[in-house]
């Protein structure tokens, strides 16, 4: 048979103003086959792809220089910084420790004399570095007022020798009110130099390092100063061993005055970059002249205050670029290619599988496939046959979404209802009520694992048999961790009569095959349709009550107002005018906090235990919700009120906590949840928080006692540190073995014994002091301990 053509193949007609060539290029790609549209398509995609991957591999490799060149000079300029104050600190603390040496202090307390060459050359020895310091220091400059002595780099002379000796005195007193005496100078360093026999003169250069220690803070005499002036050459000699091959420096004042510079090109820069304040050691991108590009960074002395700005020159720091081998290159291509082909197959396939199966016969279809399947989906449309078969061979699947829809309350028109009914042809009941049922794990180890339980009723669900199942009005579905069934008949005894059927046998197959009974919450009965929500809530606040007790509308005549044996898990729902729920007890959340505090694990289950039987007597699914919520809220609070880290704890959401507790409607199984969801790893973290931080406890504990003078009862103590009384007692027993009333004598006695042996206290004194009421307490309790009384005690001791 031969495919009709024209409706399908048929050009569309070229709207007004389009070109000739944009009408000729449509209608050469509407020609084409789909494969080929694939084809160009994906290597157009592709050829983007490839740019946009060079132009991240370029880009990348420039942040990558950049970053690893910022990195080079941040570390370069922080360990200058460092080792340049560390070498200036150290000559400074070498002159520190000899100022209380008798070698240094006899030019200070001694009038200097010639004949006293030794202790003269010793000083000498001394104040030019001893051959640790020599080469750090240019010269030195010792000046006593009090005796009128000079000890320098050119000798030994009277003061009076010396012209505009006053310079000396001026950098004596200049740090009088500064809490350190000793400072450093820079353009200031005092020079002095002989001009005839037995003349000299101070000249003030205008370079150079020198540190001044003026002596009257380390010792007694207050009238001498000592000058050291560092060798400019050694300093820079230490900056240029610091600096790579790659890496220039400039060191600036912190008034922009140049103090050094390996490159002057780059003194503006610097300044520029100090006056718009370049953070500490961050490194930024700095271009030279338009050519030279030089990462810098900058640090500051912390003795001289200066700047030291480091350029890192990126046009020759040895960096391994992101440079792509032949071999890698071929590997690309190959990639390319491949992904290439497999994509445009995986793509066309389904396509081509589609064309067969749509097309009568084998043929090759001619020009583009997709609009010869969208002819072929136009002829379907319509085709209401193929819609039905399909909706027969899901018909199961269908009627379970749509139960758990009117579960939901989302099914709320007569028509949409209606439209359901007729297209998966249900039949209508006069009457209805639904059924929730969950497994009976009431005498079950605690520790039944939620997920088996899941697993036990949905085989339950699958294996059911079809009498079982033909006995529900929809197909029985698993929603919320419990079964759901609904059930319809024209005529209510009916209904109870199929509902109790239904009971009896699904009892008898859970024994059978999963080896628990069932419990069954019955709904009252109903005859609207939009009631179905309400009767799957009464289902389940029926399951949480204590004792079924059957309404009138579901008895018959031989029916009394008993439980009939064998049918005690079944509980019919109860309307409010009929039953009186239980008063909230809030005590729980309070005891429960209280034995998470005190990390008792069996009272924490027994508040439990007793909350969840308290749950069976609500009336109200919703507000025994309420509760639950309020009694996890309570234990999250405990926990995080005794720091633990519910983030850690916890580490997908307390969300999914609160979705899986709400899920949940039989008290027994909101019993376990609490129990292995909240309490167990609450407490377990706890008890990991108590061994990891029982040592600061311990000193926060000892603190307390001591600022009381052991004044203090155990609970004041916790309330003090924030904690449970019982917190501190398992510290105490941790770390001391002993108990606080125990540790509290202990520390008095210690104290009693240190204010008897180290002080002049009378006992009537001391007993005041550790707050005894009287003086013969305080002996009694001495006595007892120690065996002697306190005054036989001092005088032994």
């Amino acid at each position: 048979m031969k495919i009709p053509a024209p409706h399908w193949r048929k050009a569309a007609e070229p709207k007004s103003g389009e070109s000739g060539l944009w009408k000729k290029i449509k209608e050469g790609v509407g020609k084409l086959p789909y494969k080929y549209v694939i084809c160009l398509c994906i290597l157009g995609l592709m050829g983007i792809m490839l740019i946009v991957f060079a132009a991240y591999i370029y880009l990348d490799y420039q942040r990558q220089r950049q970053e690893m060149a910022g990195r080079e000079a941040e570390h370069s300029v922080e360990r200058m910084t460092v080792q340049i104050d560390e070498r200036l600190d150290n000559l400074k603390q070498y002159y520190i420790s000899f100022v209380d040496g008798d070698d240094f202090k006899w030019p200070i307390e001694n009038k200097l004399r010639y004949s006293d060459y030794t202790k003269n050359k010793a000083a000498q020895d001394i104040m030019a570095g001893k051959k640790i310091f020599m080469d750090y220091i240019s010269n030195y400059i010792f000046v006593n007022f009090d005796t009128g002595w000079v000890i320098g780099s050119m000798g030994m002379f009277p003061l009076s020798q010396v012209n505009d000796g006053g310079v000396l005195y001026d950098l004596f007193t200049r740090s009088e009110e500064a809490l350190d005496k000793n400072y450093w100078l820079y353009n200031e360093s005092p020079v002095i130099e002989r001009v005839m026999n037995f003349h000299y003169n101070v000249n003030i250069k205008k370079e150079g390092i020198s540190l001044v220690m003026p002596l009257s803070n380390l010792i007694t005499n207050p009238n001498a100063v000592f000058i050291v002036n560092i060798n400019m050459n050694t300093w820079k000699n230490w900056i240029n061993q610091m600096l790579g091959n790659c890496e220039e420096l400039v060191v600036l004042s912190p008034e922009g005055e140049l103090i050094y510079a390996t490159d002057s090109r780059l003194v503006n820069s610097c300044r520029k970059q100090q006056n718009e304040g370049l953070t500490e050691q961050k490194s930024c991108n700095v271009k030279i002249g338009g050519v030279s590009n030089y990462m810098v960074s900058s640090g500051q002395s912390a003795i001289l205050n200066w700047e030291y700005y480091i350029y890192y020159d990126m046009e020759q720091g040895p960096f391994v670029g992101a440079r792509l081998s032949g071999v890698i290159v071929l590997s690309i291509l190959i990639i390319v290619i491949t992904c290439f082909f497999m994509t445009s197959y995986t793509i066309y396939r389904p396509v081509g599988r589609l064309v067969r199966g749509v097309s009568e016969e084998e043929q090759k279809i001619p020009g583009n496939e997709l609009e010869f399947l969208a002819s072929r989906f136009a002829d379907m449309k319509n085709d209401r046959q193929a819609l039905e078969n399909v909706m027969y061979q899901q018909k199961e699947k269908l009627l379970e979404l749509f139960e758990l829809r009117l579960i939901r309350g989302e099914v709320r028109s007569e028509d949409e209802w209606s439209e359901y009914f007729e297209g998966l042809q249900l039949r209508q009941c006069k009457y209805f009520a639904s059924a929730v049922l969950v497994l009976n794990l009431r005498d079950e180890s605690e520790a039944q694992s939620n997920v088996n339980e899941d697993a036990i009723c949905l085989k339950l669900v699958e294996e059911l048999p079809e009498e079982l199942k033909s006995l529900t009005w929809m197909p029985i579905v698993y929603n919320a961790c419990a079964i759901f069934c609904l059930f319809g008949e024209d005529d209510e005894a009916f209904l109870l009569e199929r509902i109790m059927k239904f009971y009896d046998g699904i009892q008898i197959f859970a024994e059978e095959h999963c080896g628990y009974r069932t419990l069954m919450g019955v709904s009252a009965t109903h005859t609207s349709n939009h009631h179905i929500r309400a009767a799957y809530r009464e289902s389940v606040s029926a399951l949480t009550m204590e004792c079924p007790q059957p309404v009138s509308e579901h008895k018959t005549e031989t029916e009394d107002n008993g439980v009939e044996p064998g049918r005690e898990d079944c509980r019919f729902f109860l309307s409010s005018t009929t039953v009186r729920s239980n008063a909230y007890n809030n005590v729980y959340e309070k005891e429960i906090q209280n034995s998470i505090k005190a990390m008792d694990k069996d009272q924490c289950y027994k508040i439990i235990d007793e909350f969840c039987a308290n749950l069976r007597g609500e009336d109200s699914n919703d507000k025994a919700m309420v509760y639950i919520l309020r009694m996890v809220n309570a234990i999250l609070l405990a926990g995080i009120d005794t720091r633990v880290d519910l983030g850690r704890l916890y580490p997908n959401g307390l969300k999914k906590v609160y979705d899986e507790i709400t899920e949940v409607i039989e008290p027994g199984r909101v019993r376990r949840q609490l129990k292995y969801m909240l309490i167990d790893p609450v407490l377990a973290a706890r008890n990991e928080l108590l061994e990891d931080s029982s040592y600061s406890m311990m000193q926060e504990i000892e603190n307390q006692i001591r600022e009381s003078n052991g004044n203090v009862t155990l609970s004041e103590c916790a309330d003090a540190l924030g904690v449970h009384p019982t917190y501190i007692w398992k510290i105490l027993k941790m770390e001391k073995g002993k108990s606080f009333s125990d540790y509290l004598e202990e520390y008095k006695l210690e104290e009693a014994m240190h204010l008897l042996l180290q002080t002049n206290l009378s006992v009537a004194e001391i007993a005041v002091r550790l707050n005894y009421t009287n003086a013969q307490n305080f002996i009694r309790f001495f006595s007892k301990s120690t065996g002697v009384t306190p005054g036989k005690f001092r005088k032994l001791y």
